[in-house]
């Protein structure tokens, strides 16, 4: 068997792997929609780079045991950047969750100003 067809074929390979995983992580709502969907092209293009003949003429260009290395150190790369979308995914959940408790803190605090105002019969908002 040849040996670039095997590269390819294990690059095609971890692309399902990883598209898999990035619809998995969808699905359960610890990856925003726009990143999501970013990653999920990507891999799609890794699977067709990887499955489509005529793409993987990058295999040709290198030294066998560089294409390893090179495809080593790109997974690497490609595995840190994803856990670093997982990483902002989270802040971006955590943000939103907290901005919708400064809201309903803010409305409290008004109903509150509100029910002061009618019961000593100063406008409290006047002093400011």
């Amino acid at each position: 068997m040849d040996y670039a067809l095997i590269l390819r074929l294990a690059v095609s390979a971890i692309g399902i792997v990883m598209l898999l995983l990035d619809f998995l992580l969808y699905c359960k709502k610890r990856i925003i929609e726009r990143l999501a969907f970013v990653w999920a092209v990507l891999f799609a293009a890794v699977i067709l780079i990887g499955l489509v003949p005529g793409l993987g003429g990058w295999s040709r260009c290198f030294p066998p045991d560089v294409e390893i290395i090179l495809v080593v150190l790109v997974l690497i790369f490609i595995w840190i950047l994803f856990g670093t979308s997982l990483i902002v995914s989270d802040l971006v959940a955590k943000n939103q969750e907290l901005a919708m408790q400064v809201s309903l803190l803010n409305c409290e605090a008004e109903r509150i100003l509100r029910t002061l105002n009618s019961v000593t019969g100063k406008d409290i908002m006047d002093n400011k």
